[in-house]
């Protein structure tokens, strides 16, 4: 289940990385408008959903992500959608523009 707040880096910065990660927990954090940060963290509590059902269909074949480069995939995937909505929305201001920027950093 997906959990949302208003923490900042301040809050998790201390802990290890097997701490902040531990239990395949991770942690999100976006800036910007706050309409976007909502729907796109009620968007990815949906596609968790989603994507489970997906991933837990054994005649379909299809599998979670499994190293961190696949999961920037889904993580880049889901900004572009945010972008969308954005994209046709009523919002005066082009409050998201540019090239989307992910950077997958593995273990050491």
């Amino acid at each position: 289940r997906l959990e949302v707040s208003e923490d900042f880096w301040s809050q998790h910065g201390q802990k290890s990385e097997d701490e902040r990660f531990a239990h395949h927990k991770g942690y999100v954090y976006c800036n910007g408008f706050p309409a976007g940060r909502q729907a796109y963290f009620a968007m990815l509590e949906m596609m968790a959903g989603y994507r489970s059902q997906v991933w837990g269909n054994p005649n379909w074949q299809f599998q979670p992500p499994t190293t961190v480069e696949e999961e920037r995939q889904y993580l880049k995937n889901d900004m572009e959608h945010i972008g969308i909505l954005f994209s046709h929305s009523r919002y005066a201001a082009p409050f998201i523009g540019g090239d989307i920027q992910t950077h997958a950093i593995p273990k050491p």
